[in-house]
């Protein structure tokens, strides 16, 4: 499978992935400015749903990524942990990778794409993934009963959507089965485009991930 072909969907899922974050975070400014209004808890619901769906997006880009590279993946799962399960089976590190926002280049032009931290973990998608589910269900009789209804919590959301934007804003995507990558650049701007290559380097294609810090999505 050629660059251009697996190139194919994974710009029109990041195009998906930035404009959810950016409605996330206007509508988490509009609740900040005016905690008190009658229709915030609209825009919590909101939020959740788009901070869930970028959970899902991310899973998708790395499985139709995998998919153009020849992978046999199980296209049919769209449940992150479902998803992921598939996708663990041929990559130890499948989903994006931060990296540091600006290109280091060597004396002979070659450009060094520098991890900034670890991939993003399972473990870190789907705890965001099943506490925006909390805001977005109505909770069962006897959660109510002993009080256990669990409260949206705004800062925790804004750091959440802040971590994705700015792994959003400069990422790679490993595809060691054809020893390259798939590197995402985005200005951080609502409405411009990101800018997505594919870079391919000589020889095997691990990532030494041993001193790098964790990502840390879930810190809040």
């Amino acid at each position: 499978m050629d660059a251009a072909s697996i190139e194919a969907h994974y710009p029109t899922v990041m195009h998906s992935l930035i404009g959810r974050l950016s409605a996330a975070s206007s509508l988490l400014t509009q609740i900040d400015e005016n905690k008190e209004h009658r229709e915030n808890w609209l825009r919590l619901d909101s939020v959740a749903l788009q901070v869930r769906k970028v959970c899902e997006l991310i899973v998708l880009g790395s499985t139709l990524a995998h998919l153009q590279e020849g992978t046999e993946l199980d296209p049919k799962h769209w449940h992150p942990k479902d998803a992921f399960k598939e996708l663990e089976k041929f990559n130890q590190h499948p989903l994006p990778m931060p990296l540091q926002l600006y290109i280091s280049v060597d004396e002979h032009g070659a450009k060094q794409f520098v991890p900034a931290m670890k991939p993003i973990p399972l473990l870190a998608l789907n705890r965001v993934y099943g506490q925006c589910a909390n805001i977005l269900h109505v909770p069962s009789a006897q959660k109510v009963l002993e009080e256990q209804v669990v409260p949206f919590e705004w800062a925790k959301y804004r750091s959440w959507v802040d971590d994705l934007v700015r792994v959003t804003r400069s990422h790679a995507l490993l595809l060691p089965s054809i020893q390259s990558l798939i590197v995402c650049r985005w200005s951080g701007v609502c409405g411009e485009d990101p800018e997505i290559t594919m870079a391919s380097g000589i020889g095997e294609a691990v990532l030494d991930a041993e001193n790098l810090a964790d990502f840390d999505l879930l810190s809040a």
